[in-house]
């Protein structure tokens, strides 16, 4: 019956509070949070009107190339500075760079909040299956 698989959400959202407590942005005020949620969902919404798209087309190859890359910046700090640009150029204010930032901030509060967001989200939808075609007639 396990028909979707959440799991690892729970690791990524510590992981992502970890991150995010080491960068300095242990902000625990919820209401700010959630705004900032929203903000990047705007972020992405506005990418999205201006065909802001990541173009990389071989993408295993650049997470070959970037995993060399970055396992090499800790022996060679001086190719932090040649990532920066690669993701400056082909990633960020994408859409799909916004749709990550938004991912980033929900889960990192998720983990704060000590949410279970396996649980939840697979609940969610396991609900959404019982409410019929558009959820009895919405238009979106």
């Amino acid at each position: 019956m396990n028909k979707y698989s959440t799991t690892g959400l729970n690791a990524l959202s510590k992981e992502v509070r970890a991150d995010t407590l080491e960068l300095g942005f242990g902000n625990t005020d919820v209401p700010l949070r959630t705004a900032l949620i929203h903000s990047e969902m705007s972020e992405a919404f506005e990418a999205f009107r201006m065909d802001k798209f990541c173009e990389i087309k071989d993408k295993e190859f650049e997470k070959d190339w970037l995993e060399r890359l970055k396992t090499e910046m800790e022996a060679k700090p001086e190719l932090k500075l040649r990532y920066q640009e690669y993701f400056k150029h082909h990633i960020k204010d994408t859409f799909e760079d916004e749709l990550a930032d938004t991912l980033i901030r929900l889960l990192d509060l998720c983990a704060q909040m000590d949410v279970d967001i396996e649980y939840h989200v697979e609940q969610k939808l396991y609900f959404n299956k019982t409410r019929g075609y558009k959820f009895g007639g919405k238009k979106f």
